[in-house]
């Protein structure tokens, strides 16, 4: 905001170029706020549905001291499918954690977890890798740019699953 409001200053920008920016900005931002608000509001839904409690506890149960295997893997699946760290962490953070909590663990190793597998995953996803494709006017190469660009998500994935169960060994 503080450049926005110097890059005004700074070229002079008339009234007409500041509105014009602004509605620009907002048309472009428009869709990218909805569905960040969409995510939250389906987070909320499965908070206040007792979702959350119910899967972090079953995950608990289900895969024990183990959990931290998988957390990488929800964390991956949630970057992939939605190709924004922040959507994926606004749906699994609190699931993340709160199985941590019922298993014994760090939270926060949990949650540094999901936040690094998102975070990695979401250069997979599907739309991001068309739309890098279509900027670099490569459209044709698409199908071959997502090959190579798995293989290298999947094999961070796999060095973070090392290093996790290294720390496992380790605790």
């Amino acid at each position: 905001m503080i450049v926005c409001i110097f890059t005004i200053f700074f070229y002079r920008l008339h009234l007409i170029e500041i509105r014009d920016s602004v509605v620009s900005t907002l048309r472009k931002c428009y869709p990218v706020i909805i569905t960040t608000f969409l995510y939250v509001v389906v987070s909320e839904i499965m908070s206040e549905a007792k979702m959350i409690q119910l899967l972090s506890l079953l995950a608990a149960q289900s895969f024990g001291q183990f959990y931290v295997f998988v957390s990488p893997l929800v964390g991956a699946t949630g970057g992939f499918l939605t190709g924004s760290n922040t959507a994926s962490n606004t749906m699994f953070i609190r699931l993340q954690t709160e199985t941590a909590l019922h298993i014994g663990m760090s939270p926060i190793l949990i949650a540094c977890s999901q936040n690094v597998s998102s975070s990695l995953m979401t250069m997979v996803n599907p739309s991001r890798v068309a739309l890098s494709c279509s900027v670099c006017k490569i459209c044709t190469q698409e199908n071959e740019v997502q090959k190579k660009i798995l293989f290298v998500g999947i094999g961070t994935l796999a060095i973070i699953l090392i290093e996790l169960l290294i720390l496992f060994i380790l605790q």
